[in-house]
């Protein structure tokens, strides 16, 4: 079997594993690593060309993360919460591609900022910069431009909520290092994809 076809299926794995440990969690993703996995073990010449550019990825992802926030607000009633989450998984419901993943977002989060206290403003945004970082990481020729400055337009949003933010206080501080899933490694490797994006 081809190394980088081997080095998917063992990557898909063990997402699908992570995944498993909290399956309430992780439907839509891991639905996602489900069907790639079947993909690339029955017909693993099909891969690249099915799986494509990986949206689907970065589209579960953020959908499980608004559903799980809007489950737990119902369970809180947090009425304006459950609204401003509500409307951020309908905009990524809305999305068909990375070109209009990150839009809809940010008018999403943009239209319900007014809902949510600053610490989870702050958070949202973490959470959209890692995925505008990994998206352009992957993104194919003709997007890497646009992925390039959506990277670099959640940072300093990011920067307006916490003029300190570093990459030092994404690992240490509490309120950003306690929902951020990556391991120190991976956040190193994180860093250094963004060094790569702003220059």
């Amino acid at each position: 079997m081809d190394n980088h076809i081997k080095n998917a299926e063992l990557y898909l794995a063990a997402r699908l594993a992570e995944g498993d440990r909290r399956p309430d969690l992780h439907k839509n993703i891991s639905s996602v690593y489900q069907a790639y996995l079947k993909i690339i073990r029955e017909r693993p010449q099909d891969y690249a060309a099915e799986v494509g550019d990986m949206f689907a990825v970065p589209r579960a992802e953020q959908l499980d993360r608004s559903e799980n926030f809007r489950s737990l607000y119902e369970r809180l009633k947090h009425g304006e919460r459950v609204k401003a989450y509500g409307e951020r998984k309908r905009a990524v419901e809305g999305s068909t591609g990375y070109g209009d993943l990150y839009a809809n977002m940010e008018e999403a989060r943009r239209k319900t900022e007014e809902l949510l206290p600053v610490e989870d403003r702050r958070r949202d945004l973490l959470q959209e910069f890692m995925a505008a970082l990994v998206s352009w990481r992957v993104a194919i020729p003709k997007n890497k431009a646009g992925s390039r400055n959506s990277v670099l337009a959640a940072w300093e949003k990011l920067k307006e909520l916490d003029p300190d933010l570093s990459w030092e206080r994404l690992r240490s501080w509490p309120p950003y290092r306690n929902c951020l899933y990556h391991n120190d490694e991976q956040l190193s490797l994180l860093e250094r994809w963004f060094g790569e994006a702003r220059k």
